[in-house]
């Protein structure tokens, strides 16, 4: 000890999760010595580095007992001076890491030793600190490139929004430290005796609030200033997937950072917003006066779960709100350049494969509701729709959370009938990603396995498949079909050819956001990746209309003609319902329109020769009308339409027959 002096001390960590653990190890998907720190999840960490490195300097510049002096040069065992942190590279930042074409190991700089671009950015904990000055205690340990305060700002207004995002707690009834800001559940939990909740006449000693889960949201968009791009708005995801919700949740985060830091922040944020959607409520005497917003506590009988309190009100008793206190794990993704990430997960980032649908109503749905789209991209992303009905001035409607799956048919599919299992023929579609499943006749006739189809007049046929045969990767063979469901008979005998698109209708086939005013005019819609710029590289512009099929009346069924007395000829129909035409109560199914009306056509050929309207699902043709018409000779042919007429769109789909009276 004496005789040794260490005149060059090396010292490092990598930015990665519990790096301190074995901070001498690095990842390098190219060398066969990369790996990963005892205990690591893999994530980047900046915040572990720098602790590291802080805790190193303080340690060994504490005094003689942590370095000790040699008793033959006076000199300490570790000369501060010469200390060298590792690594510092000479590649200027952020040109290194981010020119890949120019040095292979970029990538390796997220979660490596480099201090290039880390030894100036803002701890939160120190911006925090200084902007509080003296007046608080601040114990957070998340770490940014940067803050961003875009105007003269209250210190509150500034940190709010980081409180929120990072999930920090604030407390100004901290004895003599006055305020304290801190990670959420790091205060010490108070341990609270079941008895001493206050019994109030008419309440429950506990209650307990959850929100519902469609008021969750189901993805967190978090925009932030990447430090790796120049500075230029980029978005981060987090997604909940089966949740019950669709809502998208929106935060711009006052940041400097980049994607690899940003994508757990959202993740956290979403954790967060689930775990706060349950409120416990209850009261306790004066004795625990001194709980306030931002203190951690516990029931006796259930140490293990712990609440953090949001409210607090003092009046005969102190009654509380409180929030579950959520353990929030460590950031496992694995990080990639913002300029690798599409090569590294496959995200091409341009605009989504698309169909827009109009499609016949459905029991409990709007028709705006019912003009749908589906969308897949290479990697399942939000895509966002954005409306207007002119070529500017665009809103946000809705947005797709998960790919459909849609494909082409790799043969044609021939006009069918309706209302009985078709045994014989196929449809056979090949599709990029996805599968389907067979299911049982009763789950058919339930209304499982619903799949639209692009038929060559421009509309779609809606059908149901019972058996699913995957017969090469990709290549599909539906069987034992119902064909033209909802009314899309018209679709169906018009056919589809090799190469119409097909779309499973699932749940990620959503309304695309038109509203009731909207219903059959003509609109610009904007669709691409959410949180993308707006910008052709990532939307598409396309003219439709859309929710006329739903207001659309059915055809009729079960068209007749025969001879009435006095050479009259009677023709007779049933008329079919757009909506609630599926139960069985009742004698009839409910009209549908505002008034029951038809347009009657006989034709010859192509050729109307009489043409007519009744408020009747009949008509009765009299001894002239036949006479003149030429339909009194025996052995008469000829053809008649029927449409029954709604008063928002006019005739809807027609019946037709070849009438032949003896």
């Amino acid at each position: 000890m004496d005789r040794f002096h260490e005149s060059n001390p090396e010292l490092g960590c990598p930015a990665i999760d519990k790096g301190a653990t074995q901070p001498n190890v690095f990842t390098d998907a190219k060398s066969a010595e990369s790996a990963t720190p005892w205990f690591s999840n893999g994530g980047r960490d900046d915040a572990e580095q720098r602790a590291f490195l802080q805790a190193h300097l303080e340690h060994w510049a504490s005094g003689s007992i942590a370095n000790p002096l040699s008793g033959v040069t006076g000199e300490p065992m570790i000369d501060l001076s010469r200390i060298f942190l590792w690594a510092w590279d000479a590649r200027p930042f952020p040109a290194f890491p981010m020119a890949t074409v120019v040095w292979g190991d970029g990538g390796n700089w997220l979660r490596g030793h480099w201090l290039n671009g880390r030894l100036g950015t803002a701890p939160l904990r120190e911006v925090a600190s200084e902007m509080l000055a003296t007046s608080a205690t601040v114990d957070v340990a998340d770490t940014v490139q940067g803050m961003v305060i875009p105007g003269p700002a209250s210190v509150r207004d500034a940190l709010e929004p980081l409180a929120a995002a990072f999930g920090w707690s604030a407390s100004d009834m901290t004895g003599e430290t006055g305020f304290a800001l801190r990670a959420e559940g790091v205060a010490a939990t108070r341990v609270i005796d079941e008895g001493d909740i206050v019994d109030l006449d008419g309440e429950a000693l506990r209650d307990i609030t959850e929100v519902q889960k469609s008021e969750l949201p189901a993805e967190i968009v978090a925009s932030y200033r990447d430090g790796l791009s120049d500075y230029r708005s980029a978005t981060s995801y987090s997604r909940r997937l089966e949740t019950g919700s669709d809502r998208q949740e929106r935060i711009e985060l006052p940041v400097i950072a980049d994607a690899s830091v940003v994508d757990a922040v959202a993740d956290r944020i979403l954790a967060l917003a689930w775990a706060h959607g349950r409120t416990l409520r209850f009261s306790l005497p004066w004795l625990h006066a001194d709980l306030a917003p931002g203190d951690v506590f516990a029931f006796a009988s259930l140490p293990s779960e712990r609440w953090l309190v949001t409210r607090s009100d003092l009046g005969d008793v102190l009654r509380l709100d409180a929030v579950p206190v959520l353990r929030l794990p460590a950031n496992a993704r694995v990080p990639a350049l913002p300029a690798q990430r599409g090569q590294v997960a496959g995200d091409v980032a341009g605009v989504p494969d698309f169909l827009l649908i109009d499609l016949p109503l459905s029991e409990g749905s709007a028709p705006e509701q019912r003009f749908m789209i589906a969308a897949w991209s290479s990697l399942s992303r939000m895509q966002a729709i954005y409306v207007s009905p002119d070529v500017s001035g665009f809103e946000y409607r809705t947005g797709t959370l998960s790919n459909a799956v849609m494909g082409e048919l790799t043969a044609p599919l021939s006009g069918g009938f309706s209302g009985r299992i078709d045994r014989a023929n196929p449809v056979e579609l090949s599709v990029p990603s996805g599968a389907f499943e067979s299911v049982g006749e009763a789950a058919l006739l339930a209304g499982r396995n619903r799949l639209t189809v692009e038929s060559s007049n421009g509309s779609w046929e809606v059908l149901q498949f019972s058996n699913a045969e995957e017969v090469s990767a990709g290549q599909w063979r539906l069987t034992d079909l119902l064909r033209g469901q909802g009314g899309t008979e018209d679709a169906m005998n018009a056919g589809a050819i090799a190469g119409a698109r097909a779309v499973l209708l699932n749940e990620a086939v959503v309304p695309a956001g038109m509203t009731a005013a909207e219903v059959g005019l003509t609109l610009q819609m904007r669709i691409g990746v959410a949180g993308r710029p707006f910008t052709d590289r990532y939307f598409e512009t396309v003219e439709a209309t859309g929710g006329l099929r739903a207001l659309m009346p059915l055809s009729p069924v079960h068209l007749r003609a025969a001879r009435a007395d006095g050479d009259a000829i009677s023709i007779e129909w049933i008329r079919r319902t757009r909506t609630g035409g599926d139960s069985w109560m009742g004698s009839d199914v409910p009209l549908g329109e505002e008034e029951e009306r038809y347009a009657v056509r006989l034709l010859d050929d192509s050729e109307v020769v009489f043409s007519t309207e009744t408020t009747n699902p009949t008509l009765m043709l009299d001894s002239s009308t036949v006479s003149s018409l030429g339909l009194d000779a025996p052995d008469c042919v000829f053809d008649v339409e029927v449409a029954q007429i709604s008063l928002a769109v006019g005739e809807g789909l027609p019946a037709r027959k070849t009438i032949v009276l003896p």
